[in-house]
């Protein structure tokens, strides 16, 4: 499969016109094809618009991205309604990877869930539409009798689950943190997957500590006594009376027991970072890569909002309400570079403790977006470049050895 990527690569360098590379030459980036519309919107709109929280992996050497949401009619800012999609989408590494197909349908519309690669396929777990969250869970394969890719049930979970993380090592499948049954969670499932991959049997694991997390980042790595799962980033939602919560620690849960082990490293000027939204990546030296999410103080100020709105309200502040309100209506209309999206590469060494931050690129900066890594090659799809907009674009960051 190496000499069918490095094809790959070669083609999207070619694609993308330039290939950006770190100071020390370590990373470079490429791009792949963009993702089209699903047809319902490709009736009208030939522009593609990408989508955000898509179920993806690798099936073999086939790229997948399936579902996901957008605001195909009109932007959010203007009162757009979101869309959700059930087209499941291939992208064929082995050759020139020119052109993506649909494949197939999931058996509904949904974003919002997650999703990880397995030996024997995709595993996805929950999600939600625009009315209702689910807690069922399946496995996309693809089907030589029917020549797409079908999705497979497999057992539910035991309470609805979206905006979650997931994680793959040894055999198991772990889910951590987002919304169960409607209310931000500090739950952990781990899921023995079948040799097969045709049966789950889920167990629920120790909560996590601290506050809940919703999108977080998950990575597992190692096996037997050895095995850790890393999570970071995510956040506790507030309300009017308490403010929310967005923790900037690395928690590790090895032998049944959680850690925290790390601070999220600060962003150049000094203040917090969150991974809120962004993504994690299994390296094979006891490594995670991270990458994207939202701005801590953005994303704080925003979600804050409506508590200082009643806060000001009850205290007759009158000029602070106005200035507030009128920060909530201005919010989704920045450009992109005003919500400072994370931008940079950070390689976390769990058995040392260590940081190192591999490069930055405008191609990380992006908040639900679907990851995965082949090799050295990590494949990021879609994703926000601010709230409410998406992208299409299919990145490559390759790792040189």
């Amino acid at each position: 499969m190496e000499n069918n990527i490095k094809a790959m690569l070669l083609s999207a360098v070619l694609l993308s016109g330039s290939c950006s590379s770190s100071e020390d030459g370590r990373i470079s980036w490429g791009r792949l094809p963009d993702l089209p519309n699903p047809p319902s919107v490709s009736e009208y709109l030939s522009v593609p618009l990408g989508v955000s929280a898509p179920f993806m992996g690798l099936l073999g050497e086939t790229l997948v991205v399936a579902g996901g949401c957008n605001f195909p009619d009109k932007p959010v800012a203007d009162g757009g309604c979101k869309r959700f999609y059930d087209e499941i989408w291939a992208l064929d590494l082995s050759g020139n990877a020119n052109a993506w197909k649909l494949v197939g349908h999931l058996p509904r519309a949904l974003a919002y869930g997650c999703s990880v690669t397995t030996p024997s396929g995709i595993v996805c777990v929950g999600g939600n539409d625009s009315e209702r969250s689910f807690a069922e869970c399946f496995s996309l394969r693809w089907s030589a009798d029917r020549s797409e890719i079908v999705a497979h049930p497999l057992q539910s979970l035991p309470c609805t689950v979206d905006n979650s993380s997931t994680a793959f090592s040894s055999g198991s499948v772990f889910v951590a943190g987002g919304n169960c049954d409607g209310q931000p969670s500090r739950m952990v499932f781990r899921g023995d997957l079948s040799p097969e991959g045709d049966s789950i049997q889920w167990n629920k694991m120790s909560d996590f500590p601290g506050p809940a997390r919703v999108q977080p980042v998950l990575a597992a790595i190692g096996s037997g006594t050895d095995l850790q799962v890393c999570l970071a980033g995510g956040f506790q939602p507030g309300d009017n009376k308490v403010p929310p919560q967005i923790p900037s620690n690395v928690l590790v849960w090895k032998e049944n027991e959680w850690t925290e082990v790390s601070s999220l490293p600060t962003l150049s000027d000094g203040s917090p970072r969150t991974l809120t939204g962004g993504c994690a990546v299994a390296m094979a030296d006891n490594s995670v890569l991270f990458f994207g999410g939202v701005n801590y103080d953005c994303f704080f100020a925003a979600v804050d909002r409506p508590r200082c709105i009643a806060e000001a309200e009850a205290a007759g502040d009158s000029l602070t309400v106005a200035k507030l309100k009128e920060e909530g209506r201005e919010y989704l209309r920045h450009d992109v570079s005003w919500y400072k999206f994370n931008d940079d590469l950070w390689l976390y060494n769990i058995a040392s403790g260590e940081w190192k931050c591999l490069g930055t690129n405008e191609s990380l900066a992006r908040a639900g977006a679907g990851a995965v890594i082949c090799e050295n090659n990590v494949f990021i799809v879609c994703g926000e470049l601010k709230p409410g907009i998406r992208t299409p674009q299919v990145s490559v960051v390759t790792i040189n050895e």
